[in-house]
């Protein structure tokens, strides 16, 4: 009986749930976090204005995303395991990601050139995942 069901299925594709919606709505808490790295004002106006836009750029791409992981989804899933299927969908997922990882180190970038080079000092850690070790640094009263 259980080999009637798999035969029913071979050929036949597998529909696959999206992953959830990411959140959107972290503006204010990015904006803290520069804040309590001692970022200036104008600094983390620089800053948001382009995490915004990197934000706008990041729902465009959610239906080309969304297109390959289904397609990934749906190889992975799809009884009897199509290898060359799910290579070619792997495949595409990492050309995305490493399209999407270089767009993210160029935006950040373009975003260091544009600060005073005390805020480059600060934003450029946000890229290390390694951290010096060093006490807390603690903001001067003028810095906003």
């Amino acid at each position: 009986m259980q080999s009637l069901f798999w035969l029913a299925l071979v050929g036949q594709s597998v529909s696959v749930a999206p992953p959830p919606v990411p959140s959107w709505g972290r503006a204010e808490q990015v904006a803290n976090e520069l804040r309590r790295v001692c970022m200036s004002e104008a600094g983390i106006a620089i800053a948001m204005k382009d995490w915004s836009q990197g934000q706008e750029a990041a729902k465009a791409r959610i239906a080309e995303n969304d297109k390959i992981e289904r397609e990934l989804g749906e190889a992975a899933y799809t009884p009897p395991i199509d290898v060359n299927r799910l290579d070619k969908a792997a495949r595409a997922r990492n050309a995305y990601q490493a399209m999407l990882l270089a767009d993210s180190t160029r935006r950040n970038v373009d975003t260091l050139r544009k600060l005073s080079p005390e805020d480059r000092v600060i934003y450029a850690r946000r890229f290390a995942i390694y951290r010096a070790v060093a006490p807390v640094r603690t903001c001067r009263t003028n810095v906003r």
